[in-house]
């Protein structure tokens, strides 16, 4: 058996498999390689987005299916890391008692939502720490700083990818940190994608598995690009207002509505509508703008713009959803929960008046 293992490793059939098989696990080894240098920046005083040795390649090639390689790594690590949130979310449900006194069905369900809240509240706080420590120093990271340029000229955020205007980095590469950040973000979409889809269904299942959907598609085709700095900045607004909206949820789920503690909550559900306003109605549409009438593009290049524009109605439709709560509270004196789960509430409520009779 060895001998005819060693004939079919020296075969010349067997040499294209043996190639490809090293350069899947050299693109992988890279890819762990760019998440250990993004924690060591975050957690250290190491310099971000140095090129040089610290360049790694980006981009999507037909001629080299390995490429995909690092999407696949960012939704393993991240599949690993949300299981992990989850189990921390759902203990942490259970030793504050969440619950308590309902119906086992009713205390599950509540323990499950707290479980998600918590888990999206670490996500995005983490994502934004982290990048404030990569991008903090970085002048393109706002959008206000992106209309400066001449006529035809590409803004600064644009300069990567095939552009490759960007100094101390080739044509389609970046730093391994802000390559690891978009693995991550890329990870999370698509995996909480498939968890939207076998979650029992809020008012709003459609248009959450819309937007998780559109924005792994729009992640994994501006990598395909090699533009990941604009991408970069459109995740950073996308995240702004979402650890107050599932801290506020937590703390629902966690005290009564009567409860002095639930302050907590209406400040920071405030917070997030006035944070929704500013990042996702105003900035993120400004930002598209911006790009689009400072040069020429790709046909690439406006099916992404196409992409994000996409987005917007559904970030209208959230607002709607926001708005209404806001409406509640007035006449509560209190937020009383995400609306979207209304229509799931009630029909485990029905579930239960029809076992009692």
């Amino acid at each position: 058996r060895s001998l005819r293992v060693h004939f079919l490793q020296d075969s010349p059939d067997f040499q294209p498999f043996r190639s490809s098989m090293s350069t899947i696990v050299e693109e992988a080894q890279e890819s762990l390689l760019c998440i250990k240098q993004m924690l060591t920046v975050v957690f250290t005083d190491a310099l971000p987005l140095q090129g040089g040795d610290n360049a790694s390649p980006v981009g999507i090639f037909a001629s080299k299916p390995s490429s995909c390689i690092p999407l696949v790594v960012g939704f393993c690590v991240c599949a690993i890391y949300i299981g992990i949130l989850e189990f921390l979310g759902l203990s942490l449900a259970q030793f504050c008692g969440i619950g308590k006194g309902y119906s086992r069905r009713k205390k599950l369900l509540k323990q499950e939502k707290f479980k998600i809240s918590f888990t999206e509240f670490v996500f995005y706080s983490m994502e934004l720490f982290v990048a404030w420590r990569l991008f903090a120093q970085q002048h393109w990271i706002s959008p206000y700083a992106w209309a400066d340029v001449g006529d035809g000229e590409f803004v600064e955020v644009m300069k990567d990818g095939a552009t490759g205007e960007v100094p101390g980095f080739e044509l389609y590469t970046s730093s391994r940190e802000l390559k690891a950040f978009y693995m991550i973000e890329f990870g999370y979409y698509a995996s909480t994608f498939f968890k939207v889809l076998v979650r029992p269904h809020k008012a709003d299942f459609w248009e959450m598995a819309a937007h998780h959907l559109i924005t792994a598609l729009l992640i994994s085709f501006s990598y395909y690009l090699g533009h990941l700095r604009i991408g970069a900045v459109i995740i950073n607004i996308h995240n702004c207002f979402d650890p107050f909206l599932h801290f506020a949820k937590m703390v629902n789920y966690l005290v009564h509505a009567a409860h002095p503690m639930h302050v907590l909550a209406d400040v920071s559900f405030a917070l997030c509508a006035i944070s929704f306003v500013c990042s996702r109605l105003l900035l993120y549409p400004y930002a598209i703008y911006t790009t689009t009438v400072t040069a020429h593009w790709t046909l690439a290049e406006h099916v992404l713009r196409v992409w994000l524009v996409c987005l917007y109605p559904i970030h209208l439709f959230w607002f709607y959803l926001i708005l209404k709560v806001l409406n509640k509270a007035l006449f509560a004196g209190t937020v009383q929960g995400d609306s979207r789960s209304s229509d799931e509430e009630d029909e485990e409520e029905e579930k239960d008046t029809k076992k009692k009779k």
